[in-house]
């Protein structure tokens, strides 16, 4: 089972890593590639494209122009102990064994828009590129309009070519629409999360993006082989519900 996240626009570099185990990131051209036709661009081409303020562009700029091909400890932190937002909020107040960890790095993969597919413990260097960024080039003399264009093939190619029978989606739209799911011999399962209200039930974005988080996390630390072990979570306060699930979905709800 390989469990797919979304990466968050909030990161934190500084914080020293609770762990010295790393891996090198994927699609080193690829990605040096992006860096490239990103310095291109002017700032007010930046500024239109990626919706910043001036404060985000220096930052932005900042982190463009320090970029370094080669990613070590001193430059670049684990993804996992990068990203700060809400679905990262259980990986970062829980501490993980070498055996916890090396699960993670084998069933979890988060979605990027600058490193395609983030294996856990692959060293990044901090950066702001979303997947839906309409950045364009010529990339090995064949063009690409977006980052969509730029990444599916890789990203399908290496998610279907896992060793996986089954993806766990826990990935925003935004990101899992790179993958071309109808190329891809795999059981796909969206993970919905929905709340009581009134006599219905409906989804809350930003407890979706917490709950996905504490769902792959609780996974680590509970070795989950499949569905059946997923569907025992019942952390804060959510329970599988067959009655809202299909074969395709997996629902939670409280």
């Amino acid at each position: 089972m390989l469990i797919l996240l979304s990466p968050s626009k909030t990161q934190d570099i500084e914080t020293l890593a609770p762990t010295d185990i790393f891996s090198e990131p994927l699609f080193e051209e690829e990605r040096w590639k992006l860096i490239k036709e990103l310095k291109k661009l002017e700032d007010g081409e930046v500024k239109d494209m990626m919706k910043l303020s001036s404060n985000l562009l220096d930052t932005h700029r900042e982190r463009i122009s320090g970029w370094n091909k080669r990613h070590t400890q001193k430059n670049a932190k684990q993804a996992i102990h990068v990203f700060t937002g809400h679905v990262y909020k259980e990986f970062e107040e829980t501490s993980f064994t070498k055996r916890q960890y090396a699960y993670m790095q084998k069933h979890v993969a988060i979605l990027s828009g600058m490193y395609g597919v983030l294996r856990p413990l692959d060293l990044i260097q901090p950066y702001r590129l979303e997947m839906a960024t309409k950045l364009s080039g010529v990339y090995k003399k064949e063009p690409f309009k977006n980052l969509y264009e730029f990444w599916t093939d890789l990203v399908t190619n290496y998610i279907c070519n896992a060793k996986h029978t089954i993806v766990l989606d826990c990935a925003s739209r935004e990101y899992t629409k790179t993958i071309d799911r109808e190329g891809c011999p795999l059981q796909w399962i969206d993970v919905v999360f929905l709340e009581k209200e009134g006599k219905g039930f409906r989804q809350v974005t930003v407890y979706s993006k917490k709950a996905r988080g504490t769902l792959a996390a609780w996974c680590v630390k509970n070795n989950c082989k499949g569905l059946e072990d997923v569907k025992v979570f019942r952390e804060d306060g959510y329970k599988y519900s067959k009655k809202h699930s299909d074969d395709h979905t997996l629902t939670f709800v409280r």
